[in-house]
Parts: structure tokens; sequence; C-alpha cells
């Protein structure tokens, strides 16, 4: 089963580049507090739209199946 998904995902091209905006977006946002998207693209320098992705696959089980609690809204 691949980390990642998506009609354009190709886990040769992409997987790394992923796995490290999901490692940092988590590092970042694991402090529990409230931030933007725009905040986040400020501090992390990827993307709104890779940051709202990251976030939803931070919420599926294979990804630790967190809780958008601690999730930024818009």
């Amino acid at each position: 089963m691949s980390k990642f998904n998506g009609s354009d995902y190709d886990p040769d091209r992409d997987d790394e580049r992923l796995s490290t905006q999901i490692e940092v977006i988590f590092d970042l946002m694991k402090d529990g507090q409230r931030r933007t998207l725009m905040q986040i693209e400020e501090l992390t320098g990827y993307g709104q739209a890779s940051i709202s992705a990251q976030l939803r696959h931070m919420t599926k089980e294979k990804h630790g199946n967190h809780t958008k609690n601690n999730l930024p809204h818009g």
C-alpha cells in the first residue's frame, strides 16, 4: 500500500518530497497551536494546497489517525 495517493501520484517521484512535507508540517503543528494555512505557508514555504493535503493525510490511519482538533482551520 502506498503512503500517499492521488491521480498524479508517482511513488518514485513523490514519496521523498511528500514524506518530508508531512514531517515538517507535523513537527510544526504538534504543539497544538491553531494556525491558518497562510501562517503555515509562511513558516514552512509550502503552498497552501500542499499543506491542506498533508493535514488531511494526518487524519488517516496510516499517517497517525490524528484528530482535526489540533489542526488549523482556514
